[in-house]
This record gives structure tokens, sequence and C-alpha cells, in this order.
């Protein structure tokens, strides 16, 4: 569920680095794609962007995300929904979405990297995971996906909204490159020019991101 724009507008005031979860939207995928050259902005992404794809070969249904807590929904549950997923991917299907928030997967709005790294560092300590802000976006996906490690990712949305997804895999190349990411419930694919231009700058973190250092069979697979 979205937070309405004048309640989330109230709440930026006095806060910084806060994540609004977007909502789904399905519709056509919009026809884009550039070179990592035109990553330039930091234009969110709407959700008609997020084409629904098949659940690839040997991958698990993600989960769907609850609905917002709090008087406004501020309190969105995308955040926890990344990190349920990437457990998925790691073969551990025990924590559901809001199991994660109600174990500490939250914010006064939403959820920051930090929230999310406590709570894996605490509860999943083998994975090894930490918060990172890589300088090359697009790359650092790629290594990690190549070397079987999802990656939670927070990135802007419309207006001052933003979204954590699950970053399962990358297809095609260069043009045709896309980000598969788990969202809502399904697999979605967006292109990976849009994909780094929106979560480039998140409220003044630059390529917000979880990752953990332990691998799964699942990410990395040939072919995705």
């Amino acid at each position: 569920m979205r937070l309405s724009r004048l309640s989330l507008s109230l709440v930026a005031l006095v806060v910084v680095g806060t994540t609004a979860c977007a909502g789904e939207d399905e519709g056509a995928d919009a026809d884009v794609g550039a070179s990592d050259e035109a990553m330039t902005t930091t234009r969110g992404i709407h959700e008609l962007e997020m084409k629904p794809v098949p659940i690839p070969a040997g991958f698990p249904k993600a989960w769907s995300q609850p609905d917002s807590d709090g008087w406004f929904d501020e309190r969105g549950k995308c955040g926890p929904t990344a990190v349920a997923n990437a457990l998925l991917l790691y073969g551990r299907d025990g924590v559901s979405p809001n199991l994660a928030y109600e174990e500490g997967v939250q914010w006064v709005v939403g959820s920051r990297p930090i929230d999310l790294e406590r709570y894996l560092d605490r509860e999943q300590a083998d994975l090894r995971c930490s918060v990172v802000y890589p300088e090359d976006g697009p790359a650092f996906l790629r290594a990690a996906v190549a070397s079987g490690r999802p990656v939670m990712t927070w990135f802007r949305t419309e207006g001052l909204t933003s979204h954590w997804v699950t970053v399962a895999g990358i297809r095609g190349a260069n043009v045709s490159e896309k980000v598969v990411v788990m969202s809502w419930g399904r697999y979605y694919e967006i292109p990976m020019y849009r994909f780094a231009e929106a979560w480039k700058s998140v409220y003044g973190f630059h390529n917000p991101a979880v990752a953990c250092a332990a691998t799964t069979a699942r990410v990395g697979k040939k072919p995705f």
C-alpha cells in the first residue's frame, strides 16, 4: 500500500533516510534501454517499468508484500519482504515478511539499510550480511549475481517514495540488460540503466543495499 503524498511529504520534513514502500500497479512495460553512461539522474522507477516475468526455473515463489502499518501507512513492509525473499534464495523459507517485520526490520518510516543488517546479523549471522554502498552499482550487481549472492536493494520510485526489492539475477547485456527482482509476490524485469538510475541516490544514500558473504546455488545459475 502506498503512503499518501501529503502524509509522506510531512514525514519527509522531519526524518532522513526513510522509505515508504511502493505499491504494485500492473501494466505494460516501458520500452527503455541505454548504456551505463546514461545513468546521470535520480529519476525514480514507475511500477509500469517493472515487467512481470515467470518464476525462473528452480527458483521459489516470491513472498507477497503485507499491507503497511501505522496511522498513515508509513510503516511499509517492503524491507522485511526483501529480507524474506533473500532468505528464500538461501533455502530458508521459515521467515515471512511479517515475522521479519516483527523481529526488527522496521523503523519510524519503513526500513533503513541498517535495520536489515542488524536483523540479519542477529538472526542469520552465518550468512554474514552487511550494508554496502558500492561506487559502481551495475558492476557490483553483476559481480554479486555471478558469485551466487542475491542483493537486497533500495531504490527511488515516484515522488518521495522508495522501495526495497531482492535482486535474484541479471539477463541480457548492454542495452538489453535487465535486472530480475523479487517483489510483491512475483518476479520482475527492470532495465539495468533505469534500475541504476533510481538506485544511485536514495535520500542521500549512494546505491544503498544489503548483501551477504554467503553464496547460494540458486543465484548465478546459467542460463537464467
